[in-house]
């Protein structure tokens, strides 16, 4: 992240924070639903931007739902939704800052999804 910090996934959770100077993790608090198992993507902007994976605390079903956690002021917001539902989508970065998202798990998990879509994050 851009301020230092390292996040990762744990299960169907909201992700944690590795905090390296002080040797420590922290929890990304704050987030109005819980969003495990999804296909994350860095930002320009320092967010970190998170695409489907499942709003149950079990495995799947997929979602659509989108949020960005902004790393500097420690806050979450919605963004408009993904087009499919999508559990563990990959997610590839475009030349034009807009997002490939292939794939994951669908409504019904674990029947996997066969789209792509094009997310545009701005």
């Amino acid at each position: 992240m851009p301020n230092g910090n390292i996040y990762y996934c744990h299960n169907t959770k909201d992700p944690f924070f590795f905090l390296p100077k002080q040797n420590d993790t922290a929890s990304a608090v704050g987030s109005i639903q819980v969003q495990g198992c999804v296909g994350p993507a860095l930002l320009s902007n320092g967010q970190v931007l998170f695409l489907g994976g499942t709003l149950q605390e079990v495995y799947g079903p997929g979602s659509k739902k989108v949020k960005t956690f902004d790393s500097f002021t420690n806050k979450w917001m919605d963004q408009p939704d993904l087009l499919d539902y999508r559990w563990y989508p990959t997610v590839v970065p475009l030349f034009d800052q807009r997002l490939l998202v292939v794939g994951g798990g669908g409504l019904n998990n674990p029947l996997r999804v066969k789209t792509s879509e094009i997310y545009d994050p701005f």
